[in-house]
């Protein structure tokens, strides 16, 4: 028995390619398992060591977010506070209603577009800017905004609204901010009533195949006209007065009717044509 061991010992044992071919297979896939569990091993314990048990920032560490926390008020309360929530139609409706109370001129002698008396024209109403008071009392502040077309104005009242009192109040002249969807079509309508609007009517009938009678007839957004350079001739007051452009539409995606060549002043109501090369009026 031990003469046919030591026989075998000494010849090579010869293994079928297939199997070898099997073997490497598994080693290397051993290893390709190994690799990929230390892989995750290591990528899952990162997040730990960096921040600490439960997602805590480590002993000793600083918090990893930047974000800053919001100061306590005097009376304990934190976050941004009501100030700079939107304002409701309601805070806007109580705004004006107490701009207009607390100013006896503005309220009888002052003029809208249409020219009614003891009616500013409304413009705005938006959040004031200053930030809470000194102690962190919260403030519900707005600025309202009206154009006096009796005089060409444009006044801001400063409204605190949990006071229920007007702060401040501010006359301005030469300053013209964007007209409202009213103006514009207050100017429209100016526009078809002039001769002048012969050539909107036209464009009108060319596009639609029908009479252009109402202001309605079109949607309308306005824009204020400044002069270029030296303005000769009627609108030469235009910035000191109220002075327009609009563009017209018909309604439900239709096509666009050009009136930017017109120049309507709302503050004395007249209509004037622009010259196509140098901007200035043609009548």
């Amino acid at each position: 028995m031990r003469d046919a061991r030591s026989a075998g010992a000494g010849k090579r044992r010869v293994v079928p390619p297939a199997r070898r071919r099997a073997a490497l297979w598994s080693l290397a896939g051993g290893a390709v398992l190994t690799a990929a569990a230390t892989t995750v091993m290591v990528t899952g314990t990162v997040p730990l060591a960096a921040t600490g048990a439960a997602g805590r920032p480590p002993a000793g560490g600083a918090p990893t977010s930047t974000a800053l926390s919001p100061a306590p008020t005097a009376d304990g309360r934190t976050g941004p506070g009501p100030w700079r929530d939107p304002l409701t139609s309601a805070e806007i409706e109580r705004a004006q209603q107490l701009a207009l109370a607390q100013d006896a001129d503005l309220r009888t002698a002052s003029e809208n577009v249409e020219r009614e008396r003891g009616r500013p024209q409304y413009l705005g109403t938006d959040l004031a800017e200053s930030p809470p008071s000194v102690g962190g009392a919260w403030e519900r502040k707005v600025v309202v905004r009206f154009y006096d077309y009796s005089d060409n104005t444009l006044i801001h009242k400063t409204v605190d609204l949990l006071s229920q009192k007007v702060e401040s109040s501010r006359t301005v002249r030469g300053v013209q901010p964007p007209p409202t969807p009213e103006e514009a079509r207050e100017a429209l309508a100016l526009l078809l009533a002039d001769p002048l609007g012969d050539g909107l009517r036209q464009d009108y009938a060319k596009a639609t195949g029908g009479a252009l009678t109402r202001v309605d007839q079109l949607r309308v957004h306005g824009w204020v006209y400044t002069p270029q350079g030296t303005q000769r001739g009627p609108l030469r007051a235009c910035g000191t007065e109220r002075c327009v452009q609009v563009s017209t539409r018909v309604p439900d995606d239709g096509p666009r009717i050009d009136a930017s060549s017109y120049v309507i002043n709302l503050s004395d109501r007249s209509v004037h044509r622009l010259r196509a090369m140098s901007g200035g009026p043609s009548s």
